[in-house]
């Protein structure tokens, strides 16, 4: 449609908003690896220049969340640094099983199962059964005092949690549910280097599974007003539990843009959390707005971009969601991107006029937030970068714009006692796709 990978040439008298090409510069070879973070730069590096190959990457990466020590040393990080969500990685998995060495596919099976535990609680409402232990390498908190009735307090917090986000995520808003009338959902806790992540069971029935960390102790802050642990807790229940709404509808076809809408439920569910602010500091669209929507390391959206589903679900209602979500149920081959355009369109807003007013949301953050426009949270956001600021006039402003992606620039100066009018003018050198001014 309009989905081209290319930049576009400009020349612009008065803009508002421009866009401009970027890349994250990969990390060091051999430089000292401080966090999760620089230890995936490394080997996306590594196996681009052919160091390592597309197997030793996805070992790598299953070795740091559950055994480091496997890990050749030049790719260890000291102290806790968890990964993200582990789903993304275990869908890699299952799309590249057929073509691994067996001992290979043997430990990267060996590391998804489940645990063995000694205790089960079945949640008050009976969707999950969790599976727990109090001894051991994987022992949750044994803290039992709220109330003090034989089951660790982290257990039943984390039951009351899953519950929770099946009722806002299922009843509340009609997404597609993970569980089977006839089974709970099963659920357990492990010793790891990532928050949580989702596996199926079955494929063809399309049910599945959760596993949480075990204690969440040294995770990045959060506002949840319960604390740290707790808040990490509620939304890794929430996000794990839309992973497995995913899978019903189109078996995590989507790739990367399944962790931006898992992202999303989390704020769904828990609002008061904001774990995801963690992630607007870094490639989000607000950050740095150079950056391609899709120009994660899948060609994808990610976490870091779960403000563009904020947009759309502050402009048009969550029930937009839910329609992209049905719409994945019969088109799972579809390009996510087109999904995305057809429930805009639906809503009478074509892409351009979409990403421009996406783009001004980001612009209006932090100290420029403005009553009545963008975010409801805006004031909260980060600032993104002005590429330059105009104070005389006329002005142009030449530069290169990357598709989906943008430029702030800032116009000073401007009396708005004064009679007159202000002409903005774009010279492109490509017509496809075209360049929109917020």
């Amino acid at each position: 449609m309009f989905f081209r990978p290319r930049s576009v040439l400009f020349m612009a008298v008065v803009v508002w908003t421009i866009a401009a090409s970027g890349m994250v510069q990969g990390a060091t070879r051999f430089k000292p690896l401080i966090d999760s973070q620089a230890f995936l730069e490394r080997v996306s590096q590594e196996q681009q220049t052919g160091n390592l190959s597309a197997q030793d990457a996805l070992l790598y990466q299953f070795h740091y969340i559950f055994d480091q020590q496997r890990l050749p040393e030049e790719f260890r990080v000291e102290g806790v640094s968890p990964l993200r969500c582990g789903t993304g990685l275990v869908r890699k998995y299952y799309a590249m099983a057929s073509d691994l060495d067996p001992e290979a596919a043997d430990l990267i099976r060996d590391y998804l199962a489940p645990p063995e535990a000694r205790a089960i609680y079945f949640s008050t409402e009976g969707h999950f059964r969790l599976s727990y232990s109090l001894t051991g390498t994987d022992a949750v908190p044994a803290l039992d005092v709220s109330p003090a009735n034989g089951i660790p307090d982290f257990v039943e917090r984390a039951a009351q949690y899953l519950e929770q986000s099946w009722t806002v995520e299922v009843l509340m808003f009609g997404f597609s549910d993970p569980v089977d009338p006839e089974q709970p959902l099963p659920v357990n806790f492990r010793a790891m280097q990532n928050y949580g992540y989702t596996y199926v069971i079955d494929a063809e029935e399309g049910t599945t599974g959760i596993t949480l960390h075990n204690n969440f102790a040294g995770f990045p802050p959060n506002a949840d007003p319960d604390g740290d642990v707790l808040g990490a807790l509620k939304v890794t229940a929430a996000h794990e539990h839309k992973h497995c709404s995913q899978y019903q509808d189109s078996a995590w076809s989507e790739a990367g843009w399944i962790e931006l809408d898992a992202v999303w439920a989390e704020d769904l569910v828990f609002d008061q959390t904001n774990d995801y602010y963690n992630y607007l500091h870094g490639g989000s669209p607000i950050r740095h707005p150079e950056l391609p929507l899709d120009g994660g390391t899948t060609g994808t959206g990610s976490y870091e971009d779960v403000v563009w589903q904020h947009w759309m679900s502050e402009t048009f209602g969550s029930g937009i969601m839910r329609d992209f979500w049905s719409r994945r149920a019969d088109h799972s081959g579809e390009e996510v991107l087109t999904t995305y355009a057809q429930v805009l369109q639906d809503v009478d807003r074509p892409w351009p006029l979409a990403w421009a007013e996406f783009t001004a949301w980001n612009y209006a953050t932090a100290s420029r937030a403005l009553t009545g426009l963008g975010y409801q949270e805006a004031a909260s956001y980060p600032l993104g970068p002005v590429l330059t600021d105009v104070y005389q006039y006329p002005e142009v402003i030449e530069g290169e714009v990357a598709h989906l992606a943008a430029r702030f620039i800032r116009l000073q100066g401007l009396d708005v006692g004064e009679a007159g009018s202000l002409a903005l003018s774009l010279n492109s050198s490509a017509e496809d796709p075209p360049l929109t001014l917020a």
